[in-house]
C-alpha cells in the first residue's frame, strides 16, 4: 500500500518484531521507530541499510496488511451507513404515505336552494306564532263604578272617586312606571286605611289615658 489508509491514527507492533530489533542497537531502534511512524503517517520511506533496513522492511509488511483490512473494513461500514440512510428516508417516506392515506376526507355540506310554492300555506309562521308566549294584555284605566264594586266584594272603606281622580291626575302612573293591575293599586290602599285607622285608635286611646289623669 506505501502509506496508512487516510483517516487511520494509529497502528499495532506485533510481538513477532521482537526478533529484528534485538540486532539494533538503542539508537538504532528509535531511528527505526521514528522512520515507522513517518511512514504510517505520510508514507515516507527511511533511507536504512543494512539490519535498519531489514527490520523496516519486516515491519512494513505488517503495517501494510493491518492498514489495507482497515481500509476495507472502512468500506463496507459507509456503504452499510448509506445503505441504512436510503432505508430510513424510504421508511419515513413510506410512514408519510401511509399516515396521508390514514387521512378520513371530511364530508362538505352544500347547501341546496329548495323551490317554495307560493300557493301553499305557510304553516311554520303559524307554529312560530303559537310558540311565541302571549303578550301582556294593555292596561285600560277603570271606572268609578268598577272600583267601587271591587271595594264592595273586599268590604274595604276605600273612596272609589277618590281613587280614580288620584290616579287619573298621575296618568295612571305608579312613580315613573305605568299602571299593570288596578287592582293591586286598591289592595295597597285598602292595606293604608287599614294602619291609618289602627294608628288613630292608639291615639284616641293614648289621649283618654291622659285626661283620666287630670
Amino acid at each position: 500500500m506505501g502509506v496508512m489508509a487516510a483517516g487511520k491514527k494509529s497502528f499495532v507492533l506485533y510481538h513477532d518484531i521482537r526478533t529484528p530489533l534485538e540486532l539494533l542497537t538503542d539508537e538504532q531502534r528509535g531511528k527505526l521507530f521514528i522512520a515507522l511512524l513517518n511512514y504510517s503517517e505520510y508514507g515516507e520511506l527511511p533511507d536504512f541499510d543494512g539490519e535498519l533496513l531489514m527490520a523496516f522492511a519486516f515491519i512494513r509488511t505488517s503495517l501494510d496488511r493491518d492498514a489495507e483490512a482497515w481500509a476495507e473494513k472502512r468500506a463496507k461500514r459507509a456503504e452499510a451507513g448509506r445503505s441504512g440512510g436510503l432505508a430510513k428516508a424510504a421508511n419515513a417516506s413510506s410512514s408519510k404515505q401511509n399516515v396521508a392515506n390514514l387521512a378520513v376526507p371530511v364530508p362538505v355540506s352544500v347547501s341546496v336552494p329548495v323551490p317554495v310554492n307560493v300557493n301553499t300555506p305557510n304553516t311554520s309562521v303559524g307554529r312560530e306564532t303559537a310558540d311565541k308566549p302571549p303578550r301582556a294584555s294593555r292596561f285600560t284605566p277603570p271606572t268609578v263604578d268598577e272600583v267601587r264594586a271591587y271595594c264592595q266584594e273586599r268590604g274595604n272603606s276605600v273612596d272609589p272617586e277618590r281613587f280614580v281622580d288620584f290616579y287619573a291626575s298621575k296618568g295612571w302612573l305608579v312613580g315613573k312606571t305605568r299602571m299593570k293591575d288596578w287592582r293591586a293599586a286598591v289592595r295597597s290602599w285598602e292595606r293604608s286605611d287599614s294602619q291609618q285607622k289602627a294608628q288613630d285608635k292608639d291615639r284616641i286611646r293614648s289621649y283618654d289615658a291622659d285626661e283620666s289623669f287630670v
